[in-house]
């Protein structure tokens, strides 16, 4: 059972690193090793508070936070959940005007 998972939508845990908020319907890049990839945060299913593990509904993250969300590529993507492989279970976002990292992202 080692083969990697092709899909355009997954689940994923983000933390959040721009001080503008992240909010479900945004666009960006996903820079998967050298793979560049247009990307939507499609939901937010909840935040996750990194001191107590508890989880809590939320419609948007500020910086620092972490949260699960689902994502959509504009193309198939190949990767393995973060938990098999670190190196094709991570990700970044990238804004699509600023070009700056906004997100580090764990593949569930």
């Amino acid at each position: 059972d080692q083969i990697p998972t092709v899909a355009n939508e997954f689940q994923a845990l983000v933390c959040w690193m721009d001080h503008k908020e992240l909010v479900p319907g945004n666009k960006y890049f996903l820079q998967h090793r050298s793979k560049l990839i247009r990307t939507i945060v499609k939901e937010i299913d909840y935040q996750l508070d990194v001191n107590s593990l508890e989880k809590t509904p939320t419609d948007s993250v500020k910086l620092n936070e972490v949260v699960k969300v689902t994502l959509k590529t504009a193309s198939p993507l190949v990767f393995d959940s973060f938990e098999k492989n670190k190196g094709t279970g991570s990700a970044i976002l990238i804004d699509e005007t600023s070009n700056s990292t906004v997100g580090a992202v764990m593949i569930l």
